[in-house]
């Protein structure tokens, strides 16, 4: 079975700051299916070591601008904690000291290369990417960019996340050359607060869509929609998760469409 090699990047400039993550994965999904295609969260049950460096352990590699991939650091740019996520179990870090000043290293990146098998690829399949991750203020006010970023073996990127912890703006780049565009929102320093997932219940007889929202209880989000995953449009700015973190919510506009993404962010409200 042929396949490529995708790779996770998490990246930090300066390492002044401090990302926590406590899981990161990428899902395949196939009409009503979910394959799992790579999934982490740093425990000692998959081989995880808290003493150690993350980088050299369970496929992790380093990347400081220079001609190749490290294999091991040992400055403790990045780590494992235990617990520093209420019930999050262990979570691994990236920041808390910066990279060594005397090799001239602006940058940090580490790297989980995956394989992804093509003989299984069909065009209605998406790829979707999600964590769960707090950034901790810097304490000297240096403050640095966070990013997560998708490559495929040919170096060339699927997308680019970056979190400012100077402007606390949440910015995106995508796979056209365009260079990181805001998207309008922020995010607040220490706090681990994944999106809740969306899922499609069924359609009413007159075609409107009705979707179901899980996740963390009494907290507030947007809705928005797409046909072409390109322009997207904000379809409700506040749908509330109940003390269940739960929530019904119905696409009125959906009658007569062939087809229609969904995707769900902070509200501002």
């Amino acid at each position: 079975m042929s396949a490529v090699t995708k790779y996770i990047d998490c990246s930090i400039k300066g390492c002044l700051c401090l990302l926590v993550v406590c899981g990161t994965w990428v899902t395949r999904a196939a009409e009503e299916t979910l394959q799992v295609v790579f999934e982490t969260g740093f425990e000692q049950e998959e081989g995880y070591q808290l003493d150690a460096d993350l980088v050299g352990q369970m496929g992790w590699l380093a990347f400081d601008g220079g001609d190749s991939f490290l294999e091991s650091t040992v400055t403790g740019s990045s780590g494992l904690v235990d617990g520093f996520l209420e019930g999050g179990g262990q979570q691994a870090y990236l920041g808390y000291l910066p990279p060594d000043p005397e090799l001239n290293t602006e940058f940090l990146s580490l790297l989980r290369p995956f394989d992804y098998p093509l003989g299984d690829f069909v065009s209605i399949q998406r790829l979707r990417f999600s964590v769960v991750m707090s950034i901790v203020d810097s304490s000297n006010e240096q403050r640095d960019n966070f990013r997560w970023s998708a490559y495929n073996t040919e170096g060339f990127r699927l997308f680019t996340l970056d979190f400012d912890n100077e402007t606390k703006d949440i910015a995106l780049a995508l796979d056209d050359g365009e260079p990181l565009q805001t998207t309008g929102y922020e995010f607040e320093n220490s706090r681990a607060l994944p999106l809740p997932s969306i899922s499609i219940v069924g359609l009413l007889s007159d075609g409107q869509c009705v979707l179901r929202l899980q996740g963390e209880p009494n907290t507030r989000w947007s809705v928005s929609h797409s046909n072409d995953l390109s322009v997207w449009q904000e379809a409700s700015s506040d749908v509330s998760l109940g003390n269940d973190g739960t929530a019904s919510w119905i696409d009125s506009t959906a009658s007569g469409q062939s087809h229609r993404f969904y995707r769900v962010a902070a509200s501002h409200r």
